[in-house]
């Protein structure tokens, strides 16, 4: 619970978080939860007694959750340029808080009141259904998975997820925490799929390698830490090719750093004494950390590109919470898979049960390593390149004037004010086909022709 109590609390406040990022002054939630979770670590160190210290690190865990969708926020806002974004996310996935001070400095934020309603009702029910679903997780892993005070919050937890969905479906769309139409963006859905994977690996091979060189190997701390500093100077080093995903397509990128992911599992199955540390672990540690952070840095970068900046800080908390529910779902399923294993294969000090979570982890990583295959779109239905669409911001910000208002030397939609509309009309009619646009629609570029909206024209314009 140690671990878990701060699990529970992080991954389930994210989503109001993130909408608290996106309707209020994202920089207020930011330097109150960082200060907020400064305080708790302090106060948390003077502990001696297990209730306060758990109860510490599920109040930690709120804080925890306030400062990740609102530094996302900031970022998105600070860096509207898709290269720049693509290297800063991918940054801060290796980082963190490298940068705070420039986050409270330069940002241009909103003021600090609500500027739209948050979705209580929903926000409600989809943090108890994870309070109930991580409580039933780690209950289980300890105890009987066959027994009331797991199964019972397990089910009301299902259920109050169904009810969150139902509810998302039932309000407003601008109140709804999560509106319906955020898990059809593309590649959305899947990219929330991918976002499971990272963490799960990560505490994993953590967890695993822990248990087994301290408490089988008798290694100490000093040790441990050492024989880790290569997957800190790996994740930090791929956490900066953030830039390659303008000149690879992410689908790419993940589907190598999955494969790498199962190369470094099947070199830990066979890693089954100390001797082979340095043949077999070590190669594993460097090639499976190398992968879980491309799955992770381009997955990020993927799932902003793919949504509106104004949805930043929520997109940000269901992809944070898809991370905490991975790793999650990891210490849960290792657990109880190694328990089972251990009970008739030579007990704990045998690697049979290491070996059999392993390979669970080749199987859950081929399973999303073909689910990208198969659900990944490459083909963007809304990126256009800057020789089919010429359009000045300006023109498309000003009203349009009605056909009959047309001017000599003027394009459709400018005013005597604005620049003048550029226009390849076939290259449009090419795109409305790509878009499924209905005539009467014609997009505006905002940002490098990658995010459009959709500007009303009179019928008779095309």
């Amino acid at each position: 619970w140690i671990i878990s109590a701060f699990q529970l609390t992080f991954a389930s406040f994210l989503l109001l978080s993130g909408r608290l990022s996106d309707v209020a002054n994202p920089k207020h939630t930011f330097v109150i939860a960082t200060a907020g979770i400064g305080c708790i670590s302090i106060a948390t160190g003077f502990l001696s007694s297990t209730i306060p210290f758990i109860a510490f690190r599920a109040m930690a865990g709120v804080m925890g959750a306030m400062t990740i969708p609102s530094a996302l926020t900031l970022l998105v806002g600070i860096f509207p340029e898709p290269h720049e974004q693509a290297r800063v996310i991918g940054a801060f996935g290796g980082s963190d808080g490298v940068g705070n001070g420039k986050l409270y400095s330069t940002a241009s934020l909103r003021p600090g009141l609500l500027t739209h309603a948050l979705d209580t009702g929903g926000i409600s029910l989809l943090t108890v259904s994870d309070i109930l679903f991580i409580f039933a997780l780690t209950e289980g892993s300890m105890d009987i998975w066959i027994s009331v005070k797991v199964l019972l919050p397990l089910l009301l937890s299902i259920a109050l997820m169904i009810g969150f969905f139902v509810w998302e479906h039932v309000i407003p769309t601008h109140i709804a925490a999560v509106p319906p139409r955020t898990w059809f963006y593309r590649n959305f859905a899947v990219l929330f799929v991918v976002a499971l994977l990272p963490y799960l690996w990560f505490t994993t091979m953590f967890d695993i390698n822990m248990v087994l060189w301290q408490e089988v190997y008798d290694w100490s701390s000093l040790i441990c830490a050492l024989r880790l500093i290569p997957s800190g100077v790996v994740t930090f080093s791929i956490s900066l090719t953030g830039p390659l995903a303008r000149r690879i397509s992410p689908k790419w990128i993940i589907l190598f750093g999955m494969a790498l992911m199962i190369i470094a599992n099947i070199l830990f199955v066979y890693a089954d004494n100390p001797s082979r540390h340095w043949s077999f672990v070590l190669p594993a540690i460097i090639v499976g950390d190398a992968g879980a952070m491309l799955v992770y840095t381009h997955a990020n970068i993927a799932i902003f590109e793919t949504t509106p900046p104004r949805t930043a800080g929520t997109v940000g908390a269901i992809f944070n919470g898809a991370l905490q529910l991975g790793s999650a779902v990891s210490v849960e399923a290792i657990t109880s898979i190694e328990t089972s294993i251990e009970r008739t294969h030579g007990g704990f000090t045998s690697y049979a049960g290491h070996a059999a979570a392993w390979w669970f982890l080749v199987g859950v990583v081929a399973a999303e390593a073909l689910a990208v295959a198969a659900f990944y779109r490459t083909s963007s239905a809304v990126a256009l390149s800057d020789a089919e669409v010429k359009i000045d911001d300006k023109a498309s910000a000003e009203p349009v004037a009605p056909p009959n208002s047309e001017k000599p030397g003027h394009s459709v939609g400018a005013s005597n004010t604005a620049k003048p509309l550029s226009v390849d009309t076939p290259a449009f009619e090419k795109t409305f086909n790509k878009l499924g646009l209905a005539p009467g629609k014609v997009p505006r570029v905002t940002t490098h022709a990658t995010q459009l909206e959709s500007l009303p024209l009179p019928s008779q314009v095309h």
